[in-house]
């Protein structure tokens, strides 16, 4: 219990220091800010950058080439899947799965994940975080 407890701890204070910096885009009244400047966005979905930055049938070579096309086409908001739950086999699922079980991740997809937002962060690339799939 006290274990829990103080991995909440550790999360809330996370948390908390994270809502004084400027590098997230915020609501300002009726619009979005980003380092206290109007942020206005194109956005897609991307749902397989993190596999292409991975070695599950990954293409990194590709995948800055993607983002080197989008952000040309002045795309600087992307929505990425990151929480993608096994099993692997069942409809509607980016294989592999992030987790295939509670708790089982697939640290080459985390890694993924990392390379994405650091290479979107070098065009000035925003990340919105789907966190799970639950389609079904």
């Amino acid at each position: 219990m006290i274990r829990i407890f103080i991995i909440v701890l550790v999360l809330l204070t996370y948390c908390n220091s994270l809502v004084g910096q400027t590098d997230f885009v915020q609501v300002k009244g009726d619009h979005f800010e980003i380092n206290g400047s109007d942020y206005r966005y194109i956005g897609i979905n991307f749902w397989s950058a993190i596999h292409l930055a991975s070695g599950y049938g990954g293409d990194k070579d590709r995948l800055l080439q993607e983002l080197d096309t989008l952000s040309a086409k002045g795309i600087n908001n992307l929505r990425l899947l990151v929480g993608s739950e096994g099993p692997d086999g069942a409809p509607w699922r980016m294989a592999p799965a992030m987790q295939n079980k509670p708790g089982e991740y697939i640290d080459n997809l985390l890694k993924g994940l990392d390379f994405v937002l650091d290479e979107m962060a070098k065009r000035n690339m925003q990340a919105v975080l789907c966190l799970n799939n639950m389609w079904p």
